[in-house]
């Protein structure tokens, strides 16, 4: 389309009707609530909005620059309402929510996912950066184009998938503002927090009279790696084991929080806390252990993504050699981490090594390829957080399953007791959907599970591999007979011919039996 063919915003018909009616308000709407319709409208395509009668369509366009207008010097408003004729000029078929907000990265599915959370679908969302100037008191005296202004604004405009009431409409407005309130401070600390990663390389350096220098060196690696937009930087604090009326106490360091960790208050440890009032596995997560910590978080990231908060800790070591502290990041792996091949991957590239050297195998052989491909069918997650030793276990189990018919359970749990990790191998031909789901049931059960993930790799052969993780209370996990475990799996991955096959060999013996399940099972 040449300059001359293309579309003026005055064209659209949308934004036609919307400027026609609001130069028939009394009085007639003023410039920058004109210039404000021509921007947000632009915008506006195939939904609700686009059947608005006029008149609604420009009430619509009034309340929502009021809204944005009246923000003044706040960092953010929000209001969730159910539109009426009476009270806002126009009606909605579902809940609405709106947003005015300095523009940053993450906004728009942050507060998807907090909608989603609360049990509620987005049916329709307008969402245009625009140019802004507020007066002193904050409000708007006019709107432009986004790309060359001083001042951009996020206006947000969420129509949900149906109507809900006060006390929803509430806890709504006040998750949306927690979340954009974690944006802010995330996004606003983005480069200290960076500088952190730094400060952890650093502290990993100082613990050699602790960590041998060939593990620091991996650790350092990987943080640095993490730096390579391979991890959304979330949140920062530092822990100290110091003398506290006497005792070896834990407490969070001053001023040391950045991003969603910003405020100090909100941890356990603000105040001292003696060790010996740490439950046992905290204790000892705290005073013993590997130079680097690698795990998932309780809490759920409310920024950019809905999953669990990946937790990347650094053991703080003293002149003495002796642990004493932390330094935690949280954050979240990028799609970028998870498409990079873990034999590429610091940290990674280091365990997988040491597999392949344990086992003697040679680069090219078929061994080395199968292994390499186990290893690669791995969740990162798992990857990161598992012990070289486990990883070589179950990576060898499962080799040696290539050649059977076997079913096969790996279970581990996690380092802070908050869940386990249960690997489920199987010949490819019996699993399905039904099975992962009746899987998931009995392990939720066994473990008093509060919710479980999966993740399928089915390779070109057996066995075919479910992941499954199993979130739990924090040091609740259950004491469950592995091979009481491994044996109901087994019952529930059986197939009418295995059954027909054993019952065949019952009555007629081993032979004869087989030969009648090849023919007719």
């Amino acid at each position: 389309m040449s300059t001359q063919d293309a579309i003026t915003v005055e064209e659209l018909p949308i934004v036609s009707t919307a400027l026609r009616y609001l130069d028939q308000l009394s009085p007639p709407a003023s410039d920058v609530v004109k210039d404000f319709a021509r921007l947000y409208l632009r915008r506006v395509h195939d939904g609700p909005l686009t059947k608005l009668p006029g008149d609604q369509l420009a009430a619509h366009v009034v309340g929502l620059f009021r809204f944005a207008s009246d923000r003044g010097l706040n960092p953010i408003s929000v209001r969730v309402f159910n539109p009426t004729e009476i009270n806002d000029g126009y009606s909605s078929q579902g809940t609405v929510v709106e947003v005015s907000i300095a523009d940053r990265p993450f906004l728009i599915d942050s507060v998807t996912g907090e909608i989603q959370s609360h049990g509620i679908g987005v049916e329709y969302v307008v969402h245009p950066v625009i140019g802004t100037t507020r007066n002193q008191e904050g409000i708007l005296v006019a709107v432009g184009p986004a790309r060359d202004a001083d001042n951009r604004e996020s206006i947000q405009h969420y129509q949900l998938d149906r109507l809900i009431d006060s006390a929803e409409r509430d806890a709504l407005h006040n998750g949306v503002l927690r979340t954009l309130g974690d944006v802010r401070r995330a996004v606003d600390d983005f480069e200290p927090l960076k500088g952190r990663v730094l400060r952890m390389i650093d502290l990993a350096g100082s613990a050699s009279n602790l960590y041998p220098q060939g593990q620091i060196e991996n650790v350092s690696a990987f943080l640095r790696w993490l730096l390579d937009l391979n991890f959304v930087f979330l949140g920062y604090r530092e822990y100290d084991i110091r003398e506290a009326d006497g005792v070896p106490s834990l407490q969070t360091v001053p001023d040391s929080g950045l991003g969603i960790l910003r405020d100090n208050a909100t941890s356990a440890y603000a105040s001292p806390m003696p060790l010996a009032d740490i439950p046992d596995e905290l204790r000892e997560r705290f005073e013993s252990g590997e130079l680097l910590v690698i795990t998932k978080a309780n809490s759920v990231s409310t920024v950019h993504r809905r999953v669990k908060l990946d937790y990347i800790g650094i053991r703080k070591v003293d002149e003495a050699g002796k642990i004493c502290g932390e330094a935690r990041m949280l954050g979240v792996f990028t799609s970028k981490a998870y498409m990079a091949p873990a034999s590429q991957v610091p940290l990674l590239d280091h365990k997988l090594r040491r597999i392949i050297e344990a086992e003697d195998l040679i680069e090219g052989s078929h061994d080395h390829k199968v292994v390499t491909e186990i290893f690669e069918s791995y969740p990162k997650e798992e990857l990161f957080s598992s012990p070289a030793a486990e990883i070589h276990r179950s990576v060898m189990g499962l080799m040696r399953l290539r050649e059977s018919q076997h079913v096969k359970l790996f279970v581990r749990r996690d380092l802070l007791n908050r869940s386990v990790a249960i690997v489920v191998a199987l010949p490819r031909d019996r699993f399905n959907a039904p099975l992962r789901k009746r899987l998931q049931k009995l392990f939720m059960d066994r473990f008093n599970g509060t919710s479980v993930d999966y993740m399928l790799a089915l390779g070109e052969v057996d066995p075919a591999q479910i992941h499954f993780t199993v979130w739990v209370a924090s040091g609740e996990i259950p004491e469950v007979s592995f091979g009481d475990l491994e044996q109901q799996v087994a019952t529930m991955t059986r197939t009418w011919e295995d059954r027909i096959t054993e019952e065949l060999i019952h009555r007629v013996g081993e032979q004869e039996g087989r030969r009648m399940a090849r023919r007719w099972a």
